[in-house]
């Protein structure tokens, strides 16, 4: 399954390797602390990476996952903050991936976003708001920096 790999040198990938990471830091930084569910449905977006549509999102992911520990070690001596980090994903695929494909790329990446966010809401018994004012806001800066609106 390695295909799109080929064509990024490695600090290349790893910056496409990091975006799930940087999403995953910018929602659960909102709030001020990482909760358990938040984990949980980062574990399962890249657990499921075959479920997206788009081939790129599926290699980034799986190779994310089938080697984690030493993805998210580099990931923490990134010295890149979570919005020039999300900057730099925006500028790698709009230079090296076809429009489309970074367009899904990018979706992708907010779709995870939601998901993680919504992942620690839903109030009283899960019934209330899925996602709050803070993660919301979180997820607009993630789309920015991204470029994806």
């Amino acid at each position: 399954m390695a295909y799109f790999r080929q064509f990024y040198s490695m600090d290349e990938w790893r910056t496409l390797q990091f975006a799930p990471l940087w999403v995953f830091t910018a929602i659960s930084a909102a709030n001020k602390k990482v909760s358990k569910k938040e984990i949980t449905a980062l574990a399962k977006e890249i657990s499921e990476a075959h479920l997206y549509k788009e081939p790129l999102v599926q290699e980034v992911l799986g190779s994310v996952g089938s080697d984690f520990e030493s993805v998210f070690r580099e990931y923490q001596a990134d010295s890149r903050d979570v919005m020039r980090g999300l900057s730099d994903v925006a500028d790698l695929l709009e230079s090296k991936a076809e429009a489309e494909q970074a367009k899904n790329f990018k979706m992708a990446m907010l779709l995870m976003g939601r998901n993680i966010a919504e992942a620690s809401g839903g109030g009283f018994l899960g019934m209330g708001k899925k996602m709050g004012d803070n993660e919301k806001a979180a997820l607009v800066l993630v789309a920015s920096a991204l470029r994806a609106v």
